[in-house]
């Protein structure tokens, strides 16, 4: 009789522990599924260079669990704004910025683009 006891408790431990693993496990999952990207936050926001022809790797960002934070650009027709923010330090008056999808470049479906000044709350340009 002792050695069934001994047996269930093994039993139920185990089946504790493996219950427990699973849980965190799916709890990392979940987590790394729903976060925000790192620059969700204009605070955070991700720096690039500013240098002629300039181009992040296909597929470098993503806007998926991003979060709408501050006004949507004057061009923006869509709500809410989800967005995230990159940053440069200007070294001329000339800029060129494209968001280019498709293919290996990435699957957002639609986008909006706007330059702000750093202070994200004045438009330039949109």
């Amino acid at each position: 009789m002792h050695e069934k006891n001994a047996e269930f408790f093994k039993s139920t431990t185990m089946r504790k522990i493996v219950t427990f693993l699973l849980a965190i496990i799916l709890l990392l999952t979940f987590t790394d599924l729903f976060a925000q990207p790192l620059n969700d936050n204009i605070g955070f926001a991700t720096v690039v260079p500013h240098q002629a022809n300039w181009c992040s790797a296909n597929n470098a960002y993503t806007t998926i669990g991003a979060t709408p934070d501050g006004n949507a650009a004057g061009c923006w027709n869509t709500l809410p704004n989800y967005n995230v923010w990159f940053r440069f330090q200007a070294t001329n008056s000339f800029v060129n910025i494209t968001v280019d999808r498709g293919g290996a470049q990435g699957t957002i479906r639609g986008v909006n683009l706007a330059l702000w000044e750093s202070d994200g709350t004045t438009e330039i340009e949109c």
